[in-house]
């Protein structure tokens, strides 16, 4: 009796020391930790994680990485000059990732080159011999850790990141900018110099951007607002693209299945392509070029009056008008060809199932601001 009451307050020291050392190693999880990636050109890569950019004071990018989940204390970080630049990464050790914030029930594999780096594709060239398959999960079995990174950017700095699940968010950077994530909603606003955004499924906003801009997704919705560069492209295999105040040399618009709606543009070469969708285009200069393709969907230009161009017209069902001063070349129930002012540009529509409108305006397109 006397061995089992000694040995009950030595349990409880145990237990209490077990209690502190969880706490302690919770905490230094927690801690954010600074690493610096130097070099013009730079890489950073994280498979699950929330994501900030900024812009950055020093001569160098700087990554805040903070981590989290029980199991986050087995990330390790590896730095290398790989393939010409910089590439920093979070390493994860096991093959089965468990990121806890996603909402719902949600999977995605990647595969991943054994020295940490990846993108949207997979790895490429001899690299694909060598990669491991990387499944990322809601909840269950595996390892339960991630990273939120928050890097800093230096005007001028040429760098690419990549996400593996996780928002992402890019504010105030001065730079040449490419964003990827598998799976996350991408978010940019106050930006300089060249953007690039990608995610393989989920929404993008992009606002207040000068420069050229590129965003692709997969599946998800695209909105811009304030963009001017020589060239803006926007794609989303399904979702919607609306945007305003948009003054480039170059705007491509594709959606698989979507619509497009846009408004208070200054762009001399258009090129809007929806498979399934409504077009909304609403014009404040002239054109050189305007092309606009539907499978199946109605077709709303406005321009001011001062436009000049060639314009043909095609619609498979449905009708076309117009309140543009125009001289008809030819016009029956599905197709039309005239001439608008100096005739100089070219305006091209097609529709396999949908009315054409060209109406007079100021630029707002027809179902108004996004």
């Amino acid at each position: 009796m006397k061995v089992a009451g000694e040995a009950l307050p030595i349990r409880r020291e145990l237990l209490a020391l077990l209690a502190s050392l969880v706490t302690l190693a919770a905490a230094a999880a927690a801690r954010a930790e600074t690493v610096t990636v130097p070099g013009k050109d730079v890489a950073v890569y994280n498979l699950a994680g929330e994501l900030r950019v900024e812009a950055g004071t020093g001569p160098s990018v700087t990554v805040d990485l903070t981590r989290g989940g029980r199991d986050g204390g087995k990330l390790k970080i590896a730095q290398d000059l790989l393939d010409g630049r910089q590439a920093m990464r979070v390493l994860y050790p096991g093959n089965r990732i468990v990121y806890p914030r996603t909402k719902g029930w949600s999977s995605t594999s990647m595969a991943v080159g054994r020295d940490g780096r990846f993108d949207d594709k997979g790895v490429h060239g001899i690299a694909e011999l060598f990669a491991r398959h990387v499944s990322i999960h809601s909840s269950g079995s595996g390892d339960e850790a991630y990273a939120d990174l928050v890097v800093r950017v230096p005007r001028g700095q040429k760098i690419s990141i990549y996400v593996g699940v996780g928002a992402a968010s890019v504010s105030n950077v001065d730079g040449d900018l490419y964003v990827s994530t598998n799976s996350g909603t991408v978010s940019s606003i106050q930006t300089r110099g060249r953007l690039s955004l990608d995610t393989g499924s989920g929404d993008v906003a992009v606002a207040d951007a000068a420069g050229d801009l590129i965003v692709d997704t997969g599946s998800g919705d695209v909105r811009v607002n304030k963009v001017s560069g020589n060239s803006v492209s926007l794609d989303t295999g399904s979702g919607k693209v609306a945007g305003a105040a948009l003054v480039t040399g170059r705007l491509h618009v594709d959606t698989g299945s979507g619509s497009i709606d846009l408004e208070l543009v200054a762009c001399p070469d258009v090129d809007l392509d929806t498979g399934s969708g409504s077009v909304a285009l609403g014009l404040t200069s002239d054109v050189d070029r305007l092309k606009i393709d539907t499978g199946s969907g109605s077709v709303r230009v406005t321009a001011p009056e001062t436009i000049g161009a060639r314009v043909h017209v095609d619609t498979g069902s449905g009708g076309i008008s117009t309140d543009l001063p125009m001289r008809l070349t030819e016009k029956t129930e599905s197709s039309l060809i005239g001439t608008i002012g100096d005739g100089r540009g070219t305006i091209v529509i097609d529709t396999g199932s949908g009315s054409v409108k060209l109406s007079r305006g100021t630029g707002e397109a027809s179902h108004g601001p996004y």
